[in-house]
């Protein structure tokens, strides 16, 4: 991996496939809440979903990011070569969304398994005063 300090951070980088054909992409995060009950929560940018980007999110728009594709270490494993060993799964759930902030909230249908090593990002809160940086990881308990 190019960059080897972020190497268990990009283990919770998620690669979606959306909208009409999956022809729509963009990135997303899996991550804990502060319950740390593991629930595999997918947060994105909303307009990942606004297909037509007219700012409102169609049932349609819900229903192709509740049957997206998300693949997780979609990355090279040197810096420009090298094949990924992507992992897949499908489907989610919608939770929420606001286009103040263009997020969008889904949840996997499906927990990632131990053996996988993918990680939940979350927030540790720990010397960040107002901002927190999403530095911690959390390895999936077995």
């Amino acid at each position: 991996m190019c960059y080897s300090l972020w190497e268990d951070e990009a283990q919770g980088v998620i690669y979606i496939l959306t909208g009409p054909g999956g022809n729509h992409m963009g990135t997303a995060s899996l991550i804990n809440c502060s319950c740390q009950n593991f629930i595999p929560y997918i947060l994105s940018a909303r307009h990942v979903s606004d297909y037509n980007e007219d700012g409102i999110l169609q049932a349609g728009d819900i229903e192709d990011a509740e049957n997206a594709s998300f693949m997780f270490k979609h990355y090279r494993p040197q810096c420009g070569s090298g094949q990924s060993s992507t992992i897949t799964y499908n489907h989610s759930i919608f939770r929420a969304s606001w286009w103040k902030t263009d997020f969008i909230l889904l949840e996997m249908e499906d927990r990632p398994s131990a053996s996988s090593d993918i990680k939940y990002l979350g927030m540790t809160g720990i010397g960040a005063g107002m901002y927190p940086v999403i530095r911690r990881q959390f390895p999936i308990p077995t």
